[in-house]
């Protein structure tokens, strides 16, 4: 998925990692770590990556979010979920899921769209 948010990349940063911490909207999101790529010449314009982890009941998913910065109040994240189980490819949208649930929490205004998923055939 991809969020554009009405915000600067270090200040949503600092507030994905703080809910994260805090155990997101259910309280079973669990917190990895952030890297700070802002000394770093990317050209796709990432600044920080924020990784974490969710406990699910029948299976778990890693998260990973790029934000990225266009230089002004806004970011670009791309949000990516995948489940830990394989079986889980197509898993009726329990991972978008993880991510919108995930972004609301934030309380920030955000504008999102599909980039990838799975499609009715494979």
């Amino acid at each position: 998925m991809e969020f554009q948010v009405d915000q600067k990349s270090e200040d949503l940063t600092t507030l994905m990692e703080s809910k994260l911490m805090a155990g997101g909207p259910d309280n079973k999101f669990k917190f990895f770590k952030v890297l700070n790529l802002t000394n770093e010449e990317r050209p796709s314009g990432v600044r920080f990556i924020v990784q974490a982890g969710h406990i699910g009941k029948v299976s778990n998913a890693t998260l990973q979010f790029l934000i990225a910065s266009n230089y002004s109040l806004n970011s670009t994240v791309r949000g990516f979920s995948i489940s830990t189980l394989a079986k889980d490819l197509c898993d009726s949208g329990d991972n978008y899921e993880l991510l919108m649930n995930f972004m609301k929490n934030l309380a920030v205004d955000f504008k999102f769209k599909p980039l990838f998923g799975c499609s009715k055939t494979f």
